[in-house]
């Protein structure tokens, strides 16, 4: 419609510039007349003007509503793309800033439950799990596990295929050396030591050899085998002042 109308306009323009310069001397004067041309000008000047703005405007906006498109077609697959996720269901909405606010807090969850996992992973990869045998009685003892232990009847059917079975295997295991220790010292020194004194005294040494020897093992890759040796060896003395605690000899005795 506007474009009609500067057509129009400049038609008329064209009209009056033609019948004022073909108008007699005697119609208008010549002062009159150049006026006359000159706001005709200046008119024409002004609507070329007008034209040329109203054109540029049209060219904007154009150009405004065809970024719009393209932002709104990004901003569909943004949702799209939220709504798949877990904390992103159904956040589009009827109004522009309700949908807004649910695609931030979607993205808000998103990244809080993101940072928690990194944050488990983390330490769980941080975590040495030490997993114990899952073998039976049954399976242990067809292992040659209790090489010097014979079990009394009715133990395997009581222990078992239940929980800590093979915990127990393992405790099984290392207390039967423990004991044949004890009973191979026994045979070599039947008869030392004599006292309580001594007795927790040679305890005390064993332990002290374990200390060494488990420091050793952790802070200086040391041998393991050491550490079980010195286990061993101080449980059999430490079962041997148990056993014989009643048969040392008392300072009474001594008198």
């Amino acid at each position: 419609m506007t474009e009609q109308k500067n057509n129009t306009a400049h038609i008329t323009i064209s009209y009056l510039r033609a019948f004022i310069s073909s108008s007699p001397a005697i119609a208008l004067s010549m002062l009159t007349r150049e006026r006359a041309l000159t706001d005709l000008a200046q008119l024409e000047g002004m609507l070329n003007s007008q034209s040329a703005s109203i054109s540029a405007l049209k060219e904007q906006v154009k150009i405004a509503s065809g970024a719009a498109m393209k932002a709104s077609g990004y901003l569909d697959s943004i949702i799209a793309a939220i709504e798949t996720t877990t904390h992103g269901k159904n956040c589009a909405a009827n109004y522009a800033d309700e949908t807004a606010f649910n695609v931030i807090s979607a993205i808000h969850k998103t990244e809080s439950a993101y940072r928690e996992a990194l944050r488990t992973a983390e330490a769980f990869q941080k975590t040495r799990l030490k997993v114990e045998p899952t073998s039976d009685l049954f399976d242990a003892h067809s292992y040659a596990y209790f090489t010097h232990y014979a079990p009394s009847p009715g133990i395997y059917g009581l222990t078992s295929r239940r929980s800590g079975k093979a915990t127990y295997a393992q405790y099984m295991t290392i207390s039967s050396e423990i004991i044949d220790e004890a009973i191979r010292a026994s045979k070599i020194h039947p008869k030392w030591p004599t006292d309580v004194v001594h007795a927790v005294s040679i305890l005390t040494e064993e332990s002290g050899e374990l200390m060494k020897a488990a420091i050793e093992y952790h802070y200086n890759n040391g041998d393991i085998e050491a550490v079980r040796e010195e286990a061993i060896q101080t449980g059999a003395m430490a079962l041997r002042v148990l056993m014989n605690i009643d048969k040392y000899n008392r300072p009474s005795d001594e008198k």
